[in-house]
């Protein structure tokens, strides 16, 4: 074995430069009066010195290591005898023959329980004894094995002292306080870790800990803790609330354990307690807190919901938001954040999750969420972090903008039809003025040139550029007429007729009008109804609408002529100021054509506005058919968009059904 080795073994006795212990000092003067010799030490060899632990006779505490005689006895396994140390040729030279009236010397070595030798036990005297008696020897030999006993019942005393160290210092940092009880249940002992409870333990010892003043049980009852210590059962996590000298009250949590001597018989219980009533206040803040922020969120009128940060599952909802959402409380709880999005957002969201600071209250950020019946709604969020049920939770408020977008869009639409209109109106009176008296001074033309021809032979090759001039005079009354009507000077002559058969007819028109490789198709219903219109106003809308949507389809297409009655809510008649409530006739007119892009759409209204070429179009068509729908006391909206055709859909008061009298 090396010497590192040897020293660990020594080590873990910790005994080198320990302070004197009677029952190493009784054994050293046992071996010394058993051969009744002057010296006897009980030593451990250390690095370079042999230590005395206790020694008789002896006034050093250590001599060198070169007078070490352990080896010797090591190697034997037993007693080293030495009768006459200066005349034995085996240690010739070695320090102690030198010292004077050190002659005999007798060493038994003490061993860890490894077997490694880390000391001796030695008797020396003055003289030779050359008639040592062999029941001595055995006498020293068994001295040094109830040294080592006495090192192991060190050792292992040393180690649960630490142990009980170890375990009152786990019991005071887990709790306040160790207590024992008799077998009656009496308060035999209190250790208090502080002063603040120590002032209990005489007011405490010798009682019961049901007869502590005002003491009442926070759990169970007393009895059923006496019951459960009656029969001798372990507890754990008992809780009561006592009143202390000073008169404030404080809850208590103790646990215990039975104690039973060697034979069985009950010696009362030990155990550990704990002051909790701080533990206990803030528990009662929290649920306080809990109850005011559950109170505030459940009856909020904005509808609120709380989220995991982990999970992103939600995990409460206040009632104002299932009844936005239209989930059940037990639905929305089973959601998570990407339920609430549409399909098509679920990834904007994964984006905007990954890049988020959880730990800050993020801005008011506008969403598109989506309810349970799968309608999508507008809305903007707030969130910011919280602690619900000790998770990392976020709270929403939701504000719902669906009334707000619908009022934007009602005044926008308020203001664009003001806007359409009295543009329309000063174009108008400019038109209508002008249409006038352009019409005054077609007249004097007209007649002029019909003067002129009277006075030629029917012969005269001047007829046909006075006819010319004739038929171009006609035209501009015809566009003065077209003007009048957009000026909404012509005044309408609407009568009651029925709008089916008034279709059919128009139908005729449209079929003549459009090219042969557009198909056309007339759907309505049979009980259209009656309607106050005029008809040559509706013959001219139907027809502009017919030739605008051939033009769109110049190698052909599908021409879709269809009249329905439709019924407009209350509810439609708020969220749209064009709108009234009531019954309408609903004349659908829609191609397969190009489409318009955003830019045409919002001017096709506008006098004058056209995309046809040159020479083919006056830009007055639509103005007119709006005008002439609007003068009707109807209404009309588009639907186009590129590469999805065209629909107009003209509204018209319904008076009655047919065969209503």
């Amino acid at each position: 074995m090396s010497e590192a080795e040897r020293l660990a073994a020594l080590g873990r006795y910790d005994i080198l430069d320990s302070a004197p212990e009677p029952q190493f000092d009784r054994i050293v003067e046992l071996a010394a009066r058993m051969f009744d010799a002057p010296r006897a030490t009980i030593s451990f060899l250390d690095g370079a010195r042999i230590w005395f632990k206790a020694r008789y006779g002896v006034s050093v505490t250590a001599v060198p290591r070169a007078w070490n005689l352990y080896d010797e006895a090591a190697l034997q396994g037993r007693v080293l005898v030495i009768r006459d140390l200066a005349n034995d040729p085996r240690f010739a030279g070695h320090p102690y023959a030198r010292v004077a009236r050190m002659h005999f010397y007798a060493v038994a070595p003490l061993h860890a329980s490894d077997g490694t030798c880390i000391g001796a036990i030695a008797v020396i005297d003055h003289g030779p004894r050359p008639d040592l008696m062999e029941d001595r020897v055995a006498g020293l030999q068994a001295l040094a094995r109830l040294v080592e006993s006495e090192l192991e019942r060190r050792l292992l005393t040393t180690e649960l002292e630490k142990s009980a160290a170890r375990f009152r210092d786990l019991a005071q940092m887990s709790s306040d306080w160790m207590w024992e009880t008799d077998a009656e249940h009496r308060m035999t002992e209190l250790f208090f870790d502080g002063p603040k409870l120590s002032n209990l333990v005489p007011t405490s010892l010798g009682m019961r800990r049901w007869e502590y003043r005002y003491s009442r049980p926070l759990q169970a009852t007393w009895a059923d803790y006496r019951a459960m210590i009656e029969a001798r059962q372990e507890f754990r996590g008992f809780e009561y609330e006592v009143m202390l000298p000073a008169g404030d009250h404080h809850v208590f949590r103790v646990s215990g354990r039975p104690r039973f001597d060697a034979k069985g018989a009950f010696l009362g219980y030990r155990g550990v307690g704990t002051d909790i009533t701080a533990q206990r206040l803030a528990e009662q803040r929290l649920k306080d807190s809990e109850t005011s922020f559950r109170f505030l969120f459940e009856k909020n009128p904005n509808p609120m919901y709380l989220f995991e940060q982990d999970r992103l599952r939600i995990v409460a909802v206040n009632e104002a938001a299932c009844q936005l959402y239209g989930y059940s409380l037990a639905e929305f709880e089973a959601l998570t954040l990407f339920d609430l999005r549409p399909e098509a957002d679920k990834e904007l969201l994964r984006q905007h999750l990954a890049t988020v600071d959880w730990t800050k209250r993020r801005a008011a950020r506008r969403w598109r969420h989506q309810r349970r019946d799968g309608a999508v709604m507008e809305v903007v969020a707030n969130t910011e972090p919280t602690r619900f049920n000790g998770r990392a939770c976020h709270l929403v408020q939701i504000r719902d903008l669906t009334q707000q977008l619908r009022a934007e869009a009602r005044l926008a639409e308020a203001e664009a039809t003001l806007h359409q209109k009295q543009k329309l109106e000063a174009l108008g009176q400019l038109t209508g003025g002008i249409a006038h008296d352009f019409n005054n001074i077609l007249a004097v033309v007209v007649g002029n040139i019909e003067l002129a021809a009277d006075d030629l032979p029917a012969d005269a090759p001047q007829h046909r550029p006075l006819a010319a001039a004739v038929a171009a005079c006609e035209r501009g009354a015809d566009l003065v007429t077209r003007l009048l009507t957009f000026a909404r000077r012509r005044p309408l002559e609407p009568r009651e007729m029925e709008v089916g058969p008034l279709l059919d007819e128009i139908g005729e028109l449209v079929r003549t009008a459009v090219s042969p490789h557009v198909f056309l198709s007339l759907e309505k219903s049979d009980a259209l109804g009656l309607c106050r219109i005029d008809r040559s106003g509706l013959e001219t809308a139907i027809l502009n609408l017919a030739v605008n949507a051939r033009d769109a389809m110049p190698d052909g297409g599908q021409l879709r002529l269809a009249a329905r009655v439709v019924r407009v809510s209350d509810e439609d008649a708020r969220a749209r100021p064009m709108l009234k409530a009531g019954d309408w006739i609903e004349i659908a007119i829609s191609d397969t054509g190009a489409g318009m892009a955003s830019d045409v759409r919002s001017k096709v209204f506008e006098p004058f506005f056209t995309t046809k070429s040159e020479g083919k179009g006056t830009g007055l068509g639509l103005p007119m058919v709006h005008g002439f729908v609007h003068q009707s006391g109807g209404f009309l909206t588009l639907d186009t968009a590129p590469g999805r055709g065209t629909t107009f859909k003209l509204y018209l008061p319904a008076e009655r059904s047919a065969g209503e009298g």
